[in-house]
């Protein structure tokens, strides 16, 4: 593999043309194929550890090339000395690797309750270069103030929104319009998208007044929907539409987050659930947060102290596919136990499997049935999850026929 990748990275060679004169041909001797498919998971093995050796006050977040890193103090002063520390020790491993960090889109903001602190400015430096403070600032595409407020970035969502309103507009006339169907699904995927983005984070903080801004953009597109009147209702109109307030739809993230961390146990992310009892900030105190929304949330749907189901990693690869002389015959017909024609005599074992669930998402189960070559019959039933797909009940059958 490691040789494979090397001839995939060497001998890469470029060139200019214009018109009919081409210039002399460049090598590459860093970096990896534009565009290539491999290219993307090599660069993430490459920057992996870029945080390796920061200190353990140091949190860092790392999405493809780009890396956040915050810490936090009492004292702005001295968070400043932690993350100029943290700052050296990047610039370290970039020259270790011969990578360019680029200063002018370096950004930082301090985050504070205090309003004294709002204009707080900093000496941060990389690479010789005063590092500029941005407030609000952009992360991943969620604008941050410096209070944690959202006030700019539900701006941003709202004008978006009302953008691509109208293309939907343009496509929702009484007499020669797209179906209503049709339209809600374009809603769905083209405008609500958009306001649902890091929903579980936002719209959890945000204040009742700010959410309101986006809940009239979806009201707009409820009416382009629907066709119904300026004078409907808000409830009956979302009714028609078959749509949800955003709030809840915020709500039900932060909740799905809270539960996938805590089932979970590979989930970095599990650290914040467990440690929630000991980290309460004044915004969780008054229910301002997206673990205090789950918290509330799984509390009311009584879930929030029942005993995680364990989450189940299916691997890419068949679990008979590493066993030799083992068979799949697919699709057999009912009461296919029955059925002599069914039967090889020549096999050692021959597996039945089954998995259902119920009303779609409830109370899955699991059976197989083993007949070893001597004759005798190994059966044996189990529950899949109060709350489970036919693939996860299906599959669960077959790995415990298997194991």
């Amino acid at each position: 593999m490691i040789k494979w990748i090397r001839e995939y990275l060497s001998g890469r060679e470029s060139y200019v043309r214009l018109n009919s004169t081409q210039s002399r041909k460049k090598g590459f001797k860093h970096g990896v194929p534009q565009g290539g498919v491999l290219s993307p998971k090599l660069f993430i093995l490459f920057i992996d550890d870029i945080v390796k050796d920061l200190g353990p006050e140091v949190e860092v977040s790392l999405f493809a090339d780009d890396l956040a890193v915050w810490v936090q103090h009492e004292d702005p002063k001295e968070s400043e000395r932690l993350m100029q520390l943290a700052i050296g020790k990047i610039e370290q491993w970039a020259k270790r690797w011969k990578m360019e960090l680029n200063a002018a889109k370096t950004e930082y903001i301090l985050f504070s309750n205090w309003n004294r602190e709002s204009k707080w400015e900093g000496q941060l430096v990389l690479n010789g270069q005063q590092i500029k403070r941005n407030d609000p600032l952009k992360f991943l595409g969620v604008r941050f103030g410096w209070n944690m407020t959202f006030t700019s970035y539900v701006k941003q969502v709202k004008d978006k929104m009302r953008q691509r309103l109208r293309a939907l507009r343009a496509v929702s006339h009484k007499r020669w319009g797209s179906r209503t169907e049709d339209l809600r699904t374009l809603f769905i995927g083209f405008v609500t998208s958009v306001a649902e983005y890091a929903g579980a984070a936002w719209m959890t903080a945000a204040s009742d007044m700010t959410i309101q801004q986006v809940e009239v953009e979806q009201n707009i597109g409820a009416r382009l929907i629907t066709g119904c009147l300026a004078s409907t209702a808000i409830d009956a109109l979302l009714v028609e539409a078959d749509l949800v307030p955003l709030q809840l739809r915020g709500r039900t993230a932060a909740a799905n987050a809270r539960e996938k961390y805590r089932r979970d146990n590979h989930n970095p992310n599990r650290k914040i659930i467990e440690s929630q009892a000991d980290t309460k900030n004044q915004r969780e105190m008054k229910g301002k947060s997206w673990r205090a929304v789950a918290d509330k949330v799984t509390k009311d749907l009584e879930t929030r102290d029942t005993e995680p189901e364990p989450v189940i990693r299916w691997s890419s690869i068949a679990p008979w596919a590493n066993i030799q002389g083992i068979t799949l015959q697919e699709d057999i017909s009912e009461g296919a136990l029955d059925n002599d024609s069914n039967q090889d005599e020549g096999a050692d074992y021959q597996v039945y499997i089954d998995g259902s669930i119920q009303e779609g998402e409830i109370n899955g189960g699991a059976g197989y049935t083993i007949h070893n070559k001597d004759g005798t019959i190994i059966e044996d039933r189990k529950a899949a999850g109060a709350l489970c797909s036919a693939f996860k009940a299906e599959a669960f059958a077959l790995y415990s026929a298997l194991a």
